[in-house]
């Protein structure tokens, strides 16, 4: 699941309203201009935010894959 705040929060408090919400664990990337990219169960490339450029100068990928 990719759980994303509509508005500036500090990390206390997302980190608190994750907690509310009943979440245990979670794996937190920070960063300004930030573009994600995740596919569906269809295998649809979804996208969140906007990528400017060909690449940033400091990229992450994290890949999940089910057993």
């Amino acid at each position: 699941m990719i759980i994303e705040s509509a508005s500036s929060e500090s990390y206390h408090d997302f980190s608190q309203a994750l907690e509310d919400l009943g979440l245990s664990e979670a794996l937190a990337l920070v960063g300004g201009n930030a573009a994600v990219m995740w596919r569906d169960e269809a295998g649809e490339l979804e996208q969140n935010g906007g990528i400017f450029g060909d690449s940033y100068p400091s990229e992450n990928y994290i890949v999940w894959r089910r057993n």
